[in-house]
């Protein structure tokens, strides 16, 4: 775990901007009502996003970024409950990093892929 969030961390400093419209852990954390449900929505539609682009890797031959059941279909409260998990192992440490990393690094660690050998 303490390996995956130094890597994500280095990636939110790298990517990080000063116009950004992607919420931070942070503010996942501390969202209620229609903030939290809009946080909810946005981290499906990101989640659909990243599966796309696992398939992509996967399909060009390349290791995607995790290894979840063909048959899989996450539905909103699953992807916000892996989320949720993330930001209770990771505590304030990931509290800036930006939601889509975070469920790029909270998948793998949920669905980790096969050593390669």
């Amino acid at each position: 775990m303490r390996h995956l969030l130094a890597a994500l961390a280095v990636l939110s400093v790298g990517i990080s901007g000063t116009a950004r419209a992607d919420p931070t852990m942070g503010e996942w954390r501390r969202a209620t009502g229609a903030t939290r449900e809009a946080y909810e929505l946005w981290a499906e539609a990101t989640g659909s996003g990243l599966s796309w682009a696992n398939a992509a890797l996967f399909n060009r031959g390349d290791r995607p970024f995790y290894c979840a059941p063909d048959n899989l279909a996450l539905t909103r409260g699953q992807v916000a409950d892996i989320l949720d998990r993330f930001a209770e192992r990771g505590g304030a440490r990931v509290d800036d990093m930006y939601l889509g990393l975070a469920l790029m690094g909270a998948m793998s660690q949920v669905f980790p892929c096969p050593k390669e050998r």
